[in-house]
């Protein structure tokens, strides 16, 4: 009997033994597990981050490489906030006047233009954008050369105002600025025509311009 028992307890030894030994390599195995994962999402953070960094370097490269009017002093800057409310269209930007920046100063970036400073900070400064209800913007048509005038809407479109009903305007037609203005330099991209909607009886056209930039997708301007 003593012997049997004896037996029976160094199985059970070996058993629990084993038992430690496949613990202690699961265990292993999870935190290699754990560990192996970790890395694989650093590598993927940091190969997204790449690909993240090589997208801004290609808007800046778009930024920077715009023709832009000589006369003025152009500083790159990052958008920081956005207005949710279209009708505010105001933007944030992340220079002041610890950079320079100063009120009524024009913004721009690869589309064209994008509004004025309106307020400025030290560090930060207020941009009123081209769609704003109270910008007024005068600008020539590029087909035509006749001269007209953008109002703001508070939507992503502006009113092209003063078209005479004779003017041969059609959609697809561009406008730059027209330098008739103390504000806008000359031949700055403003946008595009798209919608006519010519009543007879009006003096005037009445036609709706659709602006380069989008105020969706700002992200770094000059």
């Amino acid at each position: 009997l003593k012997s049997h028992y004896l037996k029976w307890l160094s199985e059970w030894t070996e058993q629990v033994q084993y038992n430690l030994t496949n613990y202690e390599t699961l265990q292993g195995l999870r935190a290699e597990n754990q560990k192996l994962k970790l890395e694989i999402r650093t590598q993927e953070i940091l190969l997204q981050r790449r690909e993240d960094i090589l997208i801004e370097n290609e808007r800046l490269k778009k930024i920077l490489g715009v023709a832009i009017p000589k006369q003025h002093r152009w500083l790159a800057a990052e958008v920081i906030s956005h207005q949710p409310d279209l009708r505010m269209a105001q933007v944030v930007i992340n220079k002041g006047s610890r950079d320079g920046i100063k009120p009524n100063a024009i913004v721009i970036n690869e589309l064209g233009l994008v509004g004025i400073v309106l307020q400025v900070g030290q560090d930060f400064a207020t941009v009123r954008l081209i769609t704003h209800p109270q910008m007024r913007i005068s600008a020539r048509n590029v087909s035509t050369g006749e001269v007209a005038l953008l109002k703001g809407t508070g939507q992503k479109e502006l009113i092209v105002d003063f078209v005479d009903q004779k003017s041969n305007v059609k959609p697809g037609q561009q406008y730059l600025t027209s330098g008739q203005s103390q504000v806008f330099p000359k031949s700055i991209y403003i946008g595009y025509l798209q919608v006519l909607e010519n009543d007879p009886h009006l003096l005037f056209q009445n036609l709706r311009l659709i602006p380069g930039m989008d105020v969706d997708q700002l992200e770094y301007v000059l």
